[in-house]
């Protein structure tokens, strides 16, 4: 809280609006967790604000413990839904998704050059799609790079968008890739 917001505490308005925003948004946003590890959140912040109105270290103590009680399940809502995911966070969620080892930096990086082929070749579907039709180069027909080859031997080789039978948009290199990610 801290961090994001420079306020300690004892700065937490009674109105809450910042443990809201940490609670709800920041924390749904940046940690990569699965869902029990959120259900948690709730009842350990709350008996933390108990403790500390306990000892008289917070002035504002209960108002904050029963307030992230009553966040429970909205926090849990926040942090299962992909729409409220920061870029880092979608990123490990869809490498665990994949069987991908989180803890192994080089099976890390792999998934994540996988990844963002992926998010390449959607970005470039979605632009073709805008894009207005193009005269189809032939297979047989001379490169339009100029190089003087066929097309297929050229620039037709080239990393292409594919369909794949899951439905999802990959690359036609992506199985090898992904196998050698996990």
């Amino acid at each position: 809280m801290y961090s994001y917001h420079g306020l300690s505490p004892e700065e937490w308005d009674d109105e809450d609006s910042e443990l809201e925003e940490c609670c709800l948004y920041n924390l749904p946003r940046e940690i990569t967790a699965d869902k029990s590890y959120f259900r948690s959140i709730a009842p350990v912040l709350s008996a933390f604000f108990s403790f500390l109105k306990g000892q008289g270290l917070l002035r504002n103590a209960a108002t904050l413990a029963t307030r992230v009680k009553e966040l429970n399940r909205e926090i849990v809502k926040n942090a299962c839904d992909p729409q409220n995911w920061g870029p880092a966070k979608s990123f490990m969620m869809a490498a665990k998704d994949a069987g991908v080892d989180t803890t192994n930096i080089e099976a890390l990086k792999k998934c994540l050059a996988f990844y963002n082929l992926q998010l390449l070749a959607k970005t470039k579907i979605a632009e073709n799609s805008t894009a207005k039709p193009k005269t189809r180069i032939g297979r047989n027909d001379p490169c339009p790079c100029g190089s003087g080859k066929k097309y297929k031997k050229c620039c037709g080789r080239k990393i292409r968008v594919v369909p794949c039978p899951t439905g999802q948009l990959h690359l036609n290199m992506h199985r090898r890739l992904w196998r050698n990610a996990r």
